[in-house]
C-alpha cells in the first residue's frame, strides 16, 4: 500500500431500490453533494504518491485557512500578535509556535470566535466528556466529513444507500412539545430516505437488547453502526444467539463516536463474523480517519493535519488543524485523544496513517502509588471476561474510594461480587476494596455515549 492508502480509486455505487424509487431518487439528492467531494477526494489520493507531496499540499491549505482565521476570528489575530507569528507559514513543523487551542478555551471565550457575521447555525456536542460544548457552524462545512465517511465505508463494500442499523442516540429524543416531535419527525422522515433503522443506545437493558437482535435480524441490515458500549452490550446480551447473525447480509460493523480495545474488537467479530471498522473523528473536526482492510487506520489528510504531542513510545495526544473552511476554525487543537502510531510516523509533522485510536486521557484512573490504568482496561476486565456483566463504570473518589456500578443481565450476589473483585484486583490492589453496585442502566452523555469513568473530589 502507498503512503495515500486510498487504492484503487473510489467510484460511487448507487443502488436503486426497485420498491422505493422515490426513496433512492431523494437519498442521491439529499447526498449529491457528499459523492461529487468523494469522487474528487480519489482524484486527489491518487494524484499524491509521496509524503513531501502532501505534506506540500497540506501546507498551502494550512496557509489559506490561517489567512482566513487571523483576519477574521478575534482570538487568531490575537494570539498571532501575542506570539508573533507569520502571516504565511513556509514548512508544516513551523506550526509548532502555534499554541493549542483547548476545549476549555473553546468554552470560556466563545466571544473570541464570534466573526463578524453570525454563524448560519451551531453545532453542540457533550462528547465522552460530558461537558457540553456549542461552536458556530457555516453552511456546508460538514460535506468533508460526509465524503470521508462515503470513502472509508466504500472500502468494506459498505455501498451508498446500503441498508444499515444503527444503535445510536441523539438529542433529538429530549425536549418539550411540540419541538421535540418536530425533530424526531425530521429523524424519521430522513432516516427513511438514507435507508436508515435505528434504535436508541441510550437506554440498553437486557430486554431491550433481546428485542434488538430481533427487530435487526427481521431487517436484515448490510452495516450495523454503534457505539463501542452500545455494540458490546448487544453482543453480550445475545451471545447465545450469535449464530443468527449468519441470517444477515452483513458487510461490516462500524464502530464511532467512542474507541473501542482490542479485545472488545476481537469479541465483536467474534459475535458479527464480519469486519470490526473503526471510524475516527469529532464534532469539531468531523471525520477524520478510517479503518483499512489490513489493519490501522488512514488519515483523511486533505481534510485535517493530524500530528502528535508530547508521545511516550509509539502513542501521544492527537493535535488537530482542520484544513477545510469553517466558521469555527480548529488550529493546532488538543482533543484529548491519544493514538498509536506505526514507528515510520513518529516524529512527522503530519500523521498519514496510525495503528490505535485508545481512547480519552480523561479515560484514566490514578492511584496515589502513581499507577494509572485506562478505562479501556477496565471494559476488557468486566464486560468481556464476565458474560453476565453488560456495562460498567467505576466511581472514583480522590485517589482511594472506588466504586464499580454493574449492568448485569441477572441479579449477583456476594459471590458474583467477590468473582468481579477477584479479577479487577489483578489491575491494581485497592480494586479489593471496591463497592459493588448493581443498577438497571449506567446513565449517557448528552451525546449518548457511556464514561467508563467518574472522577470525583476526595469526601470532606
Amino acid at each position: 500500500m502507498d503512503a495515500v492508502g486510498f487504492q484503487p480509486v473510489f467510484s460511487v455505487r448507487t443502488k436503486v431500490t426497485p420498491m422505493l424509487p422515490l426513496a433512492s431518487a431523494l437519498r442521491y439528492f439529499h447526498k449529491r453533494a457528499a459523492l461529487l467531494l468523494a469522487v474528487r477526494k480519489a482524484s486527489v489520493y491518487s494524484g499524491f504518491q509521496t509524503r513531501a507531496e502532501i505534506e506540500a499540499y497540506q501546507l498551502e491549505r494550512f496557509n489559506e485557512v490561517w489567512a482566513d482565521a487571523i483576519t477574521n476570528v478575534p482570538y487568531y489575530a490575537r494570539i498571532r500578535s501575542e506570539h508573533h507569528l507569520p502571516g504565511r507559514f513556509g514548512s508544516l513543523a513551523e506550526l509548532e509556535a502555534i499554541p493549542y487551542l483547548t476545549r476549555e478555551i473553546l468554552q470560556s471565550q466563545p466571544e473570541e470566535f464570534r466573526r463578524s457575521h453570525p454563524p448560519d447555525s451551531t453545532s453542540r456536542t457533550g462528547g465522552t466528556t460530558g461537558v457540553p460544548l456549542t461552536f458556530g457552524t457555516m453552511r456546508g462545512e460538514s460535506l468533508q466529513g460526509a465524503a470521508n465517511v462515503l470513502v472509508g465505508r466504500f472500502r468494506f463494500g459498505v455501498d451508498f444507500g446500503a441498508r444499515t442499523y444503527l444503535i445510536w442516540g441523539h438529542s433529538h429524543l429530549f425536549g418539550e412539545f411540540p419541538w421535540r416531535w418536530i425533530r424526531m419527525g425530521k429523524r424519521m422522515i430522513g432516516d427513511a430516505v438514507m435507508n436508515y433503522r435505528r434504535k436508541s443506545a441510550y437506554f440498553l437493558t437486557p430486554d431491550k437488547l433481546h428485542e434488538v437482535f430481533n427487530d435487526m435480524l427481521r431487517w436484515k441490515p448490510s452495516c450495523v453502526i454503534g457505539y463501542s458500549s452500545a455494540l458490546v452490550a448487544f453482543a453480550s446480551a445475545n451471545w447465545d444467539r450469535r449464530a443468527a447473525m449468519k441470517g444477515c447480509p452483513l458487510r461490516a460493523v462500524i464502530y464511532t463516536a467512542e474507541f473501542a480495545s482490542p479485545q472488545a474488537r476481537q469479541m465483536l467479530a467474534g459475535f458479527f463474523q464480519v469486519p470490526i471498522v473503526g471510524e475516527y473523528g469529532c464534532l469539531e473536526c468531523g471525520v477524520m480517519a478510517y479503518s483499512t482492510p489490513a489493519g490501522g487506520y488512514r488519515v483523511f489528510w486533505d481534510s485535517v493535519l493530524l500530528s502528535l504531542d508530547a508521545p511516550e513510545g509509539n502513542t501521544g495526544t492527537a493535535i488537530v488543524t482542520s484544513l477545510t473552511p469553517k466558521y469555527t476554525p480548529m488550529i493546532r487543537y488538543n482533543n484529548d485523544d491519544l493514538l498509536i502510531v506505526p514507528e515510520e510516523e513518529l516524529h512527522q509533522s503530519s500523521l498519514l496513517a496510525l495503528s490505535d485510536v485508545i481512547g480519552r486521557g480523561h479515560d484514566v484512573l490514578k492511584f496515589e502509588d502513581g499507577t494509572c490504568i485506562h478505562g479501556q482496561a477496565l471494559d476488557a476486565c468486566f464486560t468481556l471476561e464476565i458474560d453476565w456483566v453488560m456495562q460498567a463504570q467505576v466511581v472514583q473518589r480522590g485517589t482511594r474510594s472506588l466504586t464499580i456500578r454493574i449492568v448485569a443481565s441477572r441479579e449477583i450476589g456476594q459471590a458474583e461480587r467477590e468473582m468481579i473483585r477477584g479479577k479487577i484486583t489483578r489491575l491494581h490492589p485497592e480494586f479489593g476494596k471496591a463497592e459493588i453496585e448493581q443498577v438497571q442502566k449506567i446513565d449517557s452523555t448528552v451525546a449518548g455515549k457511556r464514561k467508563w469513568i467518574i472522577r470525583l473530589p476526595e469526601a470532606p
